[in-house]
């Protein structure tokens, strides 16, 4: 099987506003329901949910050939919850927006150490089995390993 894709599915303070993060998450229940209803029928999507007050955000890996598809449906199932159009991330952006998310420079109090433990429930949320899921796993750990990095060498504490 070749190397799984990585992508984003985003509704963000930052490009979306709060009300909208907040219809996303009124309406989770139904996003849910579509990813379970992917890695159900495909056993070949690992994700993880980073859910905080300012983004609700889910990180797929998936075959090359299936990703851009589940990402679109996840996106539409957030469109219908939230009236918002998901940003979808992939490629150089998608990392710059994981290093930018997990070294807290997009957070509403710049820099804040909370996100680091909201990325750790998230990756102990997130499924441990299936096809892509070690790696998301593993660019997860290094991402928030890179962001305490960033944090040191711009002198801020972490804990």
């Amino acid at each position: 099987m070749p190397e799984p894709e990585i992508m984003a599915i985003a509704v963000n303070r930052k490009i979306h506003g709060y009300s909208y993060v907040e219809k996303v998450k009124r309406g989770w229940e139904a996003v849910v329901k579509r990813i379970a209803e992917i890695t159900e029928k495909s056993q070949s999507m690992g994700y993880v949910v980073l859910d905080t007050c300012s983004r609700q955000e889910i990180y797929i890996a998936a075959p090359e050939d299936r990703i851009y598809s589940y990402a679109r449906e996840i996106g539409e199932a957030m469109a219908r919850a939230s009236s918002a159009d998901p940003r979808i991330y992939g490629g150089l952006e998608l990392v710059e927006h994981m290093l930018r998310v997990l070294s807290g420079s997009e957070s509403p109090a710049p820099f804040e150490k909370d996100i680091l433990d909201q990325i750790r429930r998230a990756l102990n949320r997130a499924p441990q089995t299936g096809y892509g899921a070690k790696i998301l796993y593993n660019i997860f750990r290094e991402a928030a390993e890179l962001s305490i990095g960033i944090r040191r060498d711009l002198g801020i504490m972490v804990v």
